[in-house]
């Protein structure tokens, strides 16, 4: 029997899962390859006002987007992404809920959650022609992979945009949805 989380074929114990990142007082790089991340500057605080975040988690194309649209419209609320170069306002720039991510879907939107805001999220471990060694996860590469947001953003105007990718504090991730789809659909 698994006290934890039952994820292919293996039982990871709640332990894993118990793991925050830490909120850092300074900046820390983190190599993802050949990309480097910047991990959020944070406050000494262990939450920061705003939504507490619930992470929509699943590989791609399994219907988060979908899943994501459809509880907006019955919620009448906009929700988030770590995606956040996905989805931008009327300025071109993405606006993160927290500084570094996730990112509202909508940012024009007035609508927003007070206390939860449902996230949308692959964690990593996946990639189409690799190697087994690209996508096979620690508990802690797949706890940064979740929390890693890209948003998009420029200075002034003259300027183009840029992307910048953050890990952000797991600290206001308080649920998580794990969507599963069926592989033969």
């Amino acid at each position: 029997l698994c006290s934890g989380i039952f994820l292919l074929g293996t039982c990871i114990p709640n332990r894993y899962f118990g793991e925050r990142l830490p909120a850092p007082t300074s900046s820390m790089v983190v190599k993802d390859d050949d990309d480097v991340i910047i991990v959020n500057k944070q406050q000494n605080s262990p939450l920061r006002s705003g939504p507490r975040i619930a992470w929509l988690m699943s590989f791609p194309n399994s219907g988060t987007s979908y899943t994501l649209d459809l509880v907006s419209k019955v919620s009448n609320m906009t929700l988030a992404s770590n995606y956040g170069n996905e989805h931008y306002g009327k300025d071109g720039n993405s606006q993160p809920i927290f500084e570094g991510g996730p990112y509202w879907l909508d940012p024009d939107s007035d609508h927003r959650p007070i206390k939860t805001v449902l996230t949308k999220t692959h964690c990593g471990g996946y990639c189409n022609e690799c190697h087994v060694q690209k996508y096979v996860e620690t508990p802690h590469s797949f706890l940064v992979h979740c929390a890693t947001a890209e948003g998009r953003e420029r200075v002034n105007e003259s300027e183009p945009f840029y992307s910048k990718r953050y890990v952000y504090d797991t600290n206001n991730v308080d649920r998580a949805v794990h969507l599963i789809r069926d592989p033969l659909d």
